[in-house]
């Protein structure tokens, strides 16, 4: 059971782990403890299935802005963001939305987007060289 424990404590998305306390603590009668890890995998489940959800609709969005059809990438983009939540893909997904509005010519709500990429993956240069770009040509564009 503590090896049950550990693996839960380091990855606390192992449904496995999760329902195998589940079941011990149900066993043991432990209704309490039981429930909580219950509560812990349907958690981890419902995060699982947004994040997919939201990769799906990336994949539709990017085969939209392949064909140029920059109001329907942006409208899937922003739903896999509202589905994704603050899950580590959401930094991708406003990527891709900026550079989709940027294409589209909208370089103010790009530059929004790109911005709230850096704020949640401050470490990615493709967002660092995106930005910079972006903010040279909405500067000059503004002058």
């Amino acid at each position: 059971m503590s090896q049950l424990k550990q693996a839960l404590e380091r990855d606390a998305s192992n449904t496995q782990a999760a329902v195998a306390l589940m079941r011990v603590m149900a066993a043991r009668q432990n209704a309490a403890e039981a429930e909580n890890y219950g509560r812990q995998v349907r958690e981890a489940k419902a995060e699982s299935m947004a994040t997919t959800r939201a990769r799906t609709l990336s994949n539709f969005a990017l085969g939209a802005a392949k064909d140029e059809d920059w109001p329907k990438a942006m409208e899937q983009l922003r739903e896999a963001i509202t589905v994704c939540g603050k899950h580590p893909v959401s930094a991708l997904l406003h990527k891709n939305l900026g550079l989709i509005r940027a294409q589209s010519g909208d370089g103010a709500g790009a530059l929004a987007d790109l911005e709230a990429a850096h704020r949640l993956d401050p470490g990615d240069r493709d967002i660092e060289y995106a930005l910079g770009l972006l903010r040279k040509r909405v500067g000059a564009g503004s002058r």
